[in-house]
């Protein structure tokens, strides 16, 4: 093998690494967010918003609520990681995955709370 495919296939190995980790990483968190908000899958927004939907029409507020909170969050998470993948062009997925990283933590820092049981 010559010197590019060595590195080529070293990247891979490595990109791969990272995206099995962070595949981990994501279903760890939307266990968390299965668990913790009672039943709302946090990546999946067509299952979020129909379970809001059930709850508006059955006049449950809280559950409406945190359905809309987990659907506004997702919607900034897009518009800020559109807006740091646009303010840093050169780099690939660093800075989105810090800024996902960053709110992972913050996320954590909450779950100290009591449960969002209503």
């Amino acid at each position: 093998m010559s010197t590019p495919d060595v590195e080529m296939t070293m990247r891979q190995r490595g990109r791969r690494a990272v995206e099995t980790a962070v595949a981990m990483h994501v279903g760890f968190v939307d266990a968390f967010g299965f668990v913790l908000p009672g039943g709302f899958f946090v990546s999946s927004i067509e299952a979020t918003t129909t379970r809001a939907g059930i709850a508006l029409a059955d006049v449950m507020w809280f559950v409406l609520g945190l359905g809309g909170a987990i659907i506004a969050g997702f919607l900034i998470g897009v518009v800020l990681a559109g807006v740091v993948r646009h303010r840093w062009p050169g780099e690939r997925i660093t800075p989105v995955l810090l800024l996902s990283a960053v709110f992972l933590a913050a996320v954590g820092a909450l779950t100290r709370s009591p449960p969002l049981h209503p």
